[in-house]
């Protein structure tokens, strides 16, 4: 574990939805200088980072869901799992140490949840309710 956390935050913020699985239970299934893999089991969700993921994909179960992040194997990856729809997504980070404003930001709670369906349809109801509960939606909350 200590590995891969290490190989994770040579890139913290790219990597950050695999060390945040790690930190939430989620099963760590290779670390080395190839990549890092981690999986969801609950969800059957892998979870890949690094350099050279095609070199233990053979090792690696058949994911329901597959997310790479910053690897130019995306494509291939896609393929040999038999993956007939990608979606692309870009993660922005804000490398400041606030946001201008007198709002602080803070990662939402479980009653926030009813307000983030209402405003957000990008995943799943049970998918942003994991999200909260891993801290990876945050907001700035005013009242």
């Amino acid at each position: 574990m200590r590995k891969a956390i290490e190989l994770l935050s040579r890139d913290y913020y790219l990597n950050y939805p695999l060390i945040c699985a790690l930190k939430h239970g989620a099963q760590l299934l290779a670390a080395d200088e190839n990549g890092v893999a981690v999986l969801k089991p609950q969800y059957n969700f892998l979870l890949l980072a690094g350099a050279n993921l095609l070199a233990f994909r053979e090792h690696l179960p058949k994911p329901d869901l597959l997310e790479i992040c910053g690897s130019h194997s995306a494509g291939a990856l896609a393929s040999y799992y038999g993956f007939a729809e990608s979606l692309e997504c870009h993660q922005l980070y804000y490398p400041h140490q606030s946001v201008v404003s007198d709002l602080p930001l803070e990662p939402l709670h479980a009653d926030d949840l009813a307000f983030v369906l209402e405003n957000y349809d990008r995943l799943e109801p049970d998918e942003v309710a994991q999200a909260i509960r891993e801290e990876r939606i945050f907001g700035l909350r005013e009242g």
